[in-house]
């Protein structure tokens, strides 16, 4: 057998080999000591343990084996990675170091190029020969950087020069390694920083304040020493925790933005390609939007969902007749209400058992009232009213004075008194009929206030698309219009008749708000309403978009989403295919149960398959997309192909 892989963990050493029939059979030794091969799952379970590899209760000594030798090749290949990045990392620094230099001196060999970027990493290769630049110091594992030179006749006084990385445009802060030539030291600092990120890196175990001295780096070595490799993991480590701060603070952005497309629209739809997260944000949307935590929503009553599916009709949603047992024990059938219909009667109820009692009034917004009704008498009744407020000398002759008032609220709440004194001096209403205006606008007040105090109630239908939308709402497609809310939008429904009332109608609350998803590939998205299309706002959530849920993954969050976004490139690449098909983050959550092969053998490989049936190019492109996934069995297109078939 030839002897392809050896690795060392700890004090264990495995070694993997290729036999005759292509099988890759391990070897398993401890201290130096033959402990085992392959079948020998004692000493791989240990392993695994140390690796935090996963052991199902299903795995075998040949599984477990490929799940450690799986797991050491990564390690062995993030750590070649590491060293191979300490070296470009070392390189570039010196390089920028003696351009600076270079600059600053003037002695022949100044550039005057302010900036070395993705964009223009070309123009820089060519113009940078001494010292030379390549266009691999600008990119590592996990991070790429910018590399800025001051313009010339800039380097004067405390003038630096820096090493640029960037979180986000939509969340931007830099994390800058500064060199300041006057003092030869490096320094780290963050641009465009605020108090609560510094916090956040200071509970992270991070500063901005460390210095690192020219001498102590030796630049003029071959090789990175010590000093170097602190201060590239010193670094790459700040980075790493700014972008998951910034993951998480342009989730809570979006959750954010999409409560305020939520409260201006009241219906939303997420849309966008399977695996995208759209159930999971709809629900941080509502838990936000009623304001309770995300792990409180389902026990809240200003929360409800359901999922559309082909079978699902009217009698579910709104009202039907149901199966029901009476004293008798006989069975018959009653009306009853519907999963949304009962929710808006709850929500009804709150609408209008909310009250205030401390409406305040003024006398601004008392003549800005009045101003808008047409008429001459506006001007009449303001000036009544001035008399009851004291703003006005009573100088009529029915009586010696009128009674005055402190403010609109005595005034409001002494109505009957003023009107029997309107009526008891032959006022005529004069005084009466202005008061009735300050009791209107009392109540549009307290309908103002009561509104902005109104809990909110949040209805999620997942998977809208899959139901026959006609069938489901009926008569409901004009009341759930937003312009429609309220009492202005009630309508009878198909079994009015059977109700106690056979006047009563039903209309959906204002409070109401309705949150819908669906998955833009699925056969049914051509047959949704295009009625019900209008009185939805449509939001696209892309497969990059919520890639923060992989923070769970732990190590395995960075391959997963590098995999994820070269097959999503390949995805795009064919023809009949486009974004719609990405593949989104959630099924990468089903590595915490299994390795990248079998993800993609269980589940990403037939669902491509299934995409890509029928075109006559099958097998090329499902091996692209193998290729493209870096699926580890070879021929992996053509053989999975065949499987299918």
């Amino acid at each position: 057998m030839e002897l392809i892989n050896e690795y060392n963990y700890g004090d264990y050493t495995i070694r993997q080999y290729k036999n005759e029939t292509n099988s890759f059979p391990i070897r398993v030794e401890y201290l130096g000591e033959y402990v085992g091969d392959g079948n020998n799952k004692k000493h791989l379970v240990k392993i695994a343990e140390k690796l935090k590899v996963r052991v199902g209760d299903k795995d075998t000594s040949q599984s477990l084996g490929r799940k450690v030798v799986g797991k050491l090749v990564r390690e062995k290949k993030a750590m070649n990675n590491l060293e191979e990045d300490y070296l470009n990392f070392y390189r570039m620094l010196q390089f920028w170091i003696e351009q600076t230099d270079n600059n600053i001196e003037n002695t022949g060999r100044r550039v005057s190029f302010k900036e070395i970027k993705e964009d223009n990493v070309k123009d820089a290769e060519d113009m940078f020969k001494n010292p030379q630049f390549k266009r691999k110091f600008l990119k590592y594992a996990n991070f790429s950087i910018y590399i800025s030179f001051f313009r010339n006749g800039q380097y004067k006084g405390t003038k630096v020069n820096w090493i640029m990385w960037k979180t986000s445009e939509k969340m931007p802060v830099w994390l800058n390694i500064c060199y300041d030539c006057n003092k030869k030291t490096m320094g780290i600092s963050l641009g465009n920083s605020s108090g609560e990120i510094d916090s956040y890196l200071e509970r992270e175990g991070y500063s901005d304040s460390e210095k690192y001295p020219l001498i102590e780096l030796e630049l003029n070595k071959k090789t990175p020493n010590s000093k170097v490799k602190e201060l590239f993991d010193y670094y790459s480590g700040l980075i790493s925790s700014l972008k998951k701060y910034s993951e998480d603070g342009e989730s809570s952005m979006l959750v954010e933005e999409l409560k305020d497309k939520l409260k201006k629209s009241h219906n939303i739809i997420l849309h966008g390609a399977p695996g995208t997260g759209k159930t999971y944000l709809a629900k941080e949307i509502a838990a936000s939007f009623i304001s309770i935590e995300n792990n409180e929503l389902e026990n809240s009553e200003q929360f409800a969902s359901v999922q559309f599916h082909p079978s699902y009709d009217y009698t579910d949603f709104i009202e039907g007749l149901r199966p029901s047992e009476n004293k008798n024990g006989q069975v018959g059938f009653k009306l009853m209400n519907g999963v949304f219909k009962s929710f808006c009667e709850k929500a009804k109820t709150n609408y209008y058992v909310t009250e205030t009692d401390d409406t305040e009034f003024t006398w601004e917004g008392f003549e800005e009232f009045m101003r808008s009704f047409e008429g001459n008498k506006t001007d009449s009744y303001l000036s009544y009213i001035k008399l009851l407020l004291g703003k006005r000398e009573y100088r009529g002759e029915k009586v010696e004075s009128i009674p005055v008032y402190s403010d609109l609220n005595a005034i409001m709440k002494n109505v009957d008194e003023i009107k029997e004194f309107d009526k008891k001096h032959d006022f005529h209403n004069n005084i009466a009929t202005p008061v009735q205006y300050v009791l209107a606008y009392y109540e549009q007040k307290r309908k103002e206030e009561n509104r902005a105090s109104t809990k909110p109630y949040v209805f999620l239908i997942d998977e809208i698309n899959r139901g026959e939308i006609s069938k489901i709402f009926g008569e409901l497609f004009f009341s759930i219009d937003p312009g429609y809310r309220g009492e202005a939008g009630a309508i009878s429904t198909q079994y009015t008749n059977m109700h106690e009332d056979p006047n009563e109608k039903f209309y959906i609350p204002e409070n109401v708000y309705i949150i819908g998803t669906m998955n833009d590939i699925d056969r049914s998205v051509d047959s949704f309403d295009f009625a019900m299309r209008r009185r939805f706002r449509f939001i696209e959530i892309k497969a990059d978009e919520r890639l923060e849920m992989l923070d769970s993954l732990g190590a395995d969050k960075e391959e997963a989403i590098q995999r994820m976004t070269s097959l999503n490139d390949a995805i795009a690449e064919v023809d009949e295919l486009n974004e719609n098909y990405h593949i989104g983050a959630s099924y990468f959550l089903k590595l915490k149960a299994m390795n990248f092969d079998q993800l993609w053998e269980d589940y990403l490989q037939p669902l491509l398959h299934d995409y890509i049936r029928g075109m006559y190019d099958e097998e090329d492109i499902m091996s692209k997309f193998a290729s493209a996934y870096r699926y580890s069995k070879s021929q992996a297109g053509k053989s999975d192909v065949r499987n299918q078939d």
